[in-house]
């Protein structure tokens, strides 16, 4: 990536109806999607008719009555792939499901404070703010009665009274045979303190009253993973130039 990401996390999201307690580290390893060894490993949060949550240094799963998580934790992220394409394209091929969520989510730090205040201008300008604007860059006169601890915050501001916190663009339409979306959110971050930026990509399918929804999904996590990979890199890559130095 052009800046080297302090985190940089997948996910899966699937939703439909699931059965959480039955989906252990345990029930993975008895039908020999991961070895004993690595069953053993896996810390478990929790294990209940409603929720299953489990995790070892590299994934985390989360399952309720409706939603089906997977989460890298560290590379590859490929990881959570391929145990997806088993849990669900070898043992749960009757699951009702509804769409599925190809998700990545970055934290980087931006080069500079000016190049975060750069970004945001880019991003969401103040001008558009009229007169509002103008008091967000401080470029009106600062009320004198002002008290002295916010005056020394606006001294470390440089000015600056605020701007951008969150923004979100959305892909309404996909350009391929599904249907679904792809969303974009970025706001700071809230694991780099000091000019930190975060960016999530939402790769959206939907097959909502499809009856061959699973086999889809199967589908999409086989053929479209490095494609949506390469997509969300494209977008990062895209808005990192903007926090340059």
């Amino acid at each position: 990536m052009l800046i080297e990401p302090e985190s940089d996390n997948a996910s899966i999201v699937i939703l439909g109806q699931f059965n959480p307690r039955i989906i252990t580290p345990h029930w993975l390893s008895s039908n020999d999607m991961i070895t004993k060894q690595e069953a053993d490993n896996f810390e478990i949060e929790i294990v209940h008719k409603q929720v299953s949550k489990f995790s070892n240094e590299r994934l985390l799963i989360q399952v309720v009555e409706n939603r089906f998580l997977i989460q890298s934790i560290n590379p590859p992220a490929v990881t959570i792939r391929d145990l997806t394409l088993k849990i669900f394209g070898q043992l749960l091929v009757h699951t009702p499901v509804t769409s599925l969520g190809i998700n990545r989510l970055v934290h980087f730090k931006a080069g500079s404070w000016a190049s975060l205040m750069r970004m945001g201008e880019a991003l969401a300008p103040k001008s558009a703010w009229g007169n509002w604007g103008e008091a967000l860059s401080g470029s009106t006169d600062i009320p004198k009665e002002l008290s002295s601890t916010k005056q020394e915050t606006l001294n470390k501001l440089v000015g600056r009274i605020g701007g951008m916190k969150l923004i979100t663009m959305e892909q309404s339409i996909r350009f391929d045979e599904y249907d679904g979306s792809i969303g974009v959110k970025v706001e700071p971050s809230s694991l780099v303190p000091q000019h930190g930026v975060s960016i999530e990509v939402n790769d959206h399918y939907s097959f909502d009253e499809d009856p061959n929804a699973l086999d889809k999904i199967v589908t999409v996590l086989e053929g479209s993973w490095e494609k949506s990979r390469t997509r969300s890199d494209m977008i990062i890559n895209d808005l990192m130039k903007l926090a340059e130095d």
